[in-house]
């Protein structure tokens, strides 16, 4: 079965299906099935790695992570329980499993999914997803609502001042972060999950940022280097954000 508390799966909204296919597969290569009611599913090398769908007033914008429950039942009560407000669902997807969105009591928006079959999102090939994490101000309200759901281990990063990261884990495997906003944000910002994807070292995140823009994409956050790789932050063409990193890991081999 699949871990609680990992990565189930990605999507965003766009009201511009054609000029966001156009902008992923120029970015990454992706390709494209449609799956049902003008939900789309993009691949990389013919395995699933995000979705796409029209957008509407149930579903907030921007790029939205699913994680994994073995009860969704039990998770959308505890989290009910612990301050989260229902955003859609629970409901079904057919041959999939039964899903609900929800905003945590810090804010951000998440999905929980309870899935059919033993599956999870393609990770770690350049163009799929490659690390998230929730970025917010209440950090203390955050920590303690994912750990009651998912059981996370916490490992501080950064001095919990000047820098305020947590690494969350499952059994001892890393599976996501938390990031405490900072004075440099926008105070407009609202609590969101970040999610990154990866970038294969021929490639690099300089030059991707670049190929954004050329697409129709905006960079938000210059190329920068980090413990973990070189990321860029850059929006899609209908504004969903999201995070580039050339991994200072290897991707997997058959990437």
């Amino acid at each position: 079965m699949s871990t609680p508390g990992t990565p189930a799966w990605l999507e965003t909204p766009t009201g511009d299906p054609t000029a966001s296919r156009d902008f992923y597969t120029g970015l990454f290569g992706w390709t494209y099935q449609e799956a049902y009611e003008g939900y789309t599913i993009a691949l990389v090398d013919g395995v699933p790695v995000a979705g796409l769908y029209p957008p509407s007033a149930a579903t907030p914008p921007g790029w939205l992570l699913y994680l994994h429950t073995a009860d969704l039942d039990r998770t959308s009560a505890l989290a009910a329980e612990l301050g989260a407000k229902t955003v859609m669902g629970p409901l079904e997807i057919p041959g999939k499993g039964h899903v609900q969105l929800v905003t945590d009591p810090a804010g951000a928006v998440v999905g929980f999914w309870q899935a059919t079959a033993d599956e999870s999102v393609l990770v770690g090939r350049p163009g799929a997803l490659a690390w998230q994490e929730v970025v917010t101000r209440d950090t203390e309200v955050a920590d303690a609502f994912y750990r009651s759901v998912f059981g996370y281990e916490e490992r501080q990063v950064g001095d919990g001042e000047q820098l305020d990261y947590k690494v969350w884990s499952v059994g001892g495997t890393e599976v996501a972060g938390r990031l405490r906003m900072g004075p440099d944000f926008p105070p407009d910002l609202t609590p969101h999950w970040m999610v990154y994807f990866a970038v294969s070292p021929e490639v690099g995140t300089d030059k991707a940022a670049e190929q954004a823009t050329a697409l129709g994409g905006t960079v938000d956050v210059q190329p920068f280097d980090s413990p973990y790789g070189r990321i860029a932050v850059v929006r899609d063409p209908y504004g969903s954000a999201f995070s580039l990193i050339t991994p200072a890991w290897p991707t997997t081999p058959d990437a």
